[in-house]
This record gives C-alpha cells, sequence and structure tokens, in this order.
C-alpha cells in the first residue's frame, strides 16, 4: 500500500493540502507542538510514497511489469555516489521523527557512505531530539545499531555527531574523563571484538553486548559501593540498578537483560577461582558462555593469554551439559528439592 506525504505543499506537487480524515472523521495525520509526527496515515501514489520517506536510497521502487526501476527523488545518483541523503528538509525530516538520525548513522555505516553535508549538519544540530522518541523503540534501535556488525564505526560517528550524550548522559561523562590516568578505550576495542564476532556468522546475545559495552563503567561503580563496605554481589546489583535506573527514560533496557547483565559482570569474580567450589555448578548457570565470552574480549583486549580463561574452557570442553531449558534457566545450578518422606498411615478399625 502505497502513502501519500501530507507534509508537501502545492509548490511540492500537491494541490490539495487540505486535512485529510479517516471514516471516522479522525484526522489522519497528528502531528505534536514539537513537529514529531505522532500519526500519518494518508493513502498516495507511488511518487506520493518515494517523496515520504527519509533518504533518498531508500526510496527506490521497483515496477514488475516493465522491471524498471522507479526514482522520483534522485535516489540512483546518490547510491551511485554512496551519499545518505535526506528527502526534502533535514532539519524538518529529523524532528518530524528523530530515530531517523540513528538510521542515518547506520546506514551511512553498514554500507560505507558518508552522510552528505547538510543533512550531517542537520543530524548535529538536532542531536538533543533524539530522546523525544520512545525509549522502548530507542532500546530496539540500540540493539539494531551496536549489534550490526559495525558497532565500532557506529560508535565513533554516534559521539561525533552528538547523538551518544543524549542518550547515555553518566556513560558519556565518564568516557570523557580518565581514570587512574588512562582513557577508557576498552569500550570502543570491545565494540570492534563483537563486530568481528557477527562477520564470522556468530551471534551476540543483547546481555553480553551490553555487559562488553557498559562493563567498565559498572565496574568500577560498584567498587564504588565496595569503597563504603559493601559486599561484591551487593555492589554489582546496586551499580547496574542504578545504570538501568538512569537510562529508563532515555533507552529503556528490560528487567530480564539487566538482570543477565548482572549475572555476566557477577560471573567473572568466579572465573578467577580454578577450580574452586562446584565449578559443575557454574557450567550450569545461564550466563556462562555469555561470562566466558566476556572474559576473553577482556583477554583479547589486554594482549595476553589468562590462565583463568584456559582453565575453564578446557573445563567446558571436557563436560558435556545437557541444554537448559527455557523454563529452568532461573533455577540452573540450584540443587532440587528434597521430598520428605511420609510415614505410612496406619487404620484404626473399632471393635
Amino acid at each position: 500500500t502505497f502513502r501519500g506525504d501530507t507534509s508537501v505543499g502545492p509548490e511540492e506537487g500537491r494541490g490539495d493540502t487540505s486535512p485529510q480524515f479517516d471514516v471516522s472523521g479522525h484526522s489522519q495525520r497528528v502531528v505534536s507542538e514539537d513537529g514529531l509526527v505522532l500519526r500519518d496515515n494518508v493513502f498516495g501514489s507511488p511518487a506520493d510514497d518515494a517523496r515520504r520517506r527519509d533518504f533518498t536510497v531508500n526510496a527506490l521502487a521497483y515496477n514488475i511489469d516493465d522491471f524498471s526501476i522507479l526514482d522520483y527523488v534522485g535516489g540512483m545518483e546518490d547510491l551511485r555516489n554512496g551519499v545518505i541523503r535526506t528527502i526534502g528538509d533535514p532539519g524538518l525530516r529529523f524532528v518530524e521523527d528523530p530515530v531517523r538520525m540513528l538510521r542515518a548513522v547506520r546506514f551511512a555505516a553498514l554500507l560505507g557512505f558518508t552522510v552528505e553535508e547538510e543533512t550531517w549538519a542537520a543530524l548535529m544540530n538536532n542531536a538533543a531530539v533524539i530522546n523525544r522518541a520512545a525509549p522502548p523503540r530507542l532500546y530496539e534501535e540500540f540493539l539494531k545499531l551496536f549489534l550490526s556488525g559495525k558497532g565500532g564505526t557506529i560508535y565513533q560517528l554516534m559521539r561525533k555527531g552528538g547523538l551518544f550524550s543524549p542518550l547515555f548522559p553518566g556513560f558519556d561523562e565518564w568516557l570523557t574523563r580518565e581514570t587512574d590516568g588512562f582513557p577508557h578505550a576498552r569500550v570502543g576495542e570491545n565494540l570492534y571484538w563483537i563486530d568481528t564476532r557477527v562477520a564470522r556468522g556468530e551471534t551476540i546475545s543483547p546481555p553480553l553486548m551490553i555487559a562488553l559495552m557498559f562493563g567498565e563503567y559498572l565496574e568500577e561503580r560498584a567498587e564504588g559501593y565496595r569503597r563504603q563496605g559493601t559486599c561484591f554481589q551487593d555492589a554489582m546489583t546496586a551499580a547496574v540498578s542504578d545504570f538501568v535506573g538512569e537510562q529508563a527514560p532515555l533507552v529503556t533496557i528490560p528487567h530480564r537483560i539487566s538482570l543477565a547483565v548482572r549475572e555476566i559482570l557477577m560471573l567473572q569474580v568466579r572465573l578467577g577461582k580454578i577450580p574452586g567450589k562446584r565449578p559443575q555448578s557454574v557450567l550450569s548457570r545461564p550466563a556462562f558462555n555469555d561470562a566466558l565470552d566476556y572474559l576473553r574480549c577482556r583477554c583479547r583486549f589486554a594482549d595476553q593469554d589468562s590462565p583463568f580463561l584456559i582453565w575453564w574452557e578446557n573445563y567446558a570442553k571436557s563436560k558435556i551439559l545437557p541444554p537448559v531449558a527455557a523454563d529452568d534457566k532461573n533455577n540452573a545450578g540450584k540443587r532440587p528439592r528434597r521430598r520428605r518422606k511420609r510415614k505410612p498411615r496406619t487404620a484404626t478399625v473399632s471393635l
């Protein structure tokens, strides 16, 4: 179904600029006071549909009658030149839907294109409005960005364009300062490590990606609690809880994901003990594989072989574990409850 562009005026090819309504009498296009499009459902022609899209390279259609490409906005030229360009005024298009700025960065990184100069300037000028998008939607876009296989490049583009700070203000402020005289270079290196794994066709879980991206920051926050006398588990729980709470109005991280992130980071202490008590139970933890990958990435960043990593890898290979059912993941590693034996009942006969 082709949709029309109700924002186009008569001088741009649309003669009727009066409001359009559905069969119930409600307006088919609703825009907030800030210019954010809340509802936009107007039927139109293929040309209308092309003009309402975000970027020229996304507005190409294929005609199955004569096998031709329909290009109403100069998308083929931008495709040949490797350019990401908005259709119409980039400032207006980004205000209508702020997520388009993230899409511009993602397409540029994935395709190896450059963002057109005017489009990039509008992105930088409007980066602060990215928070107008719904936090759950921004979380989904966040996963698309950093699990795309170009997360390292996207991370650099987002910081350069000013998109990263509004989404992760506390984390971004931490990135700008040093810890013990060293810059926080591990974040970018971890993202490039993820990109390498994705390029090999491997799957990176959202909790592992988040742990690798924010782990060093969360560990430092947990250390602050530990200096106040809090035990490690409670300190890490508090650090993750604080971070997720701060991010909730911006990028909402689901509770189950935050629990898995906490488990990955907590298991790093247990993986530092070989063999320790009951190593078999560590292998049966749902987050074990992600925790081991976290340790692998850390060792790669340090450019050294860890005896702990080698031991756990060998131990995991020597044990064949049954797959953990989805319903049993929360109880993995726990001892089964023993049933108390009941005494046999005795019958009483009245004489």
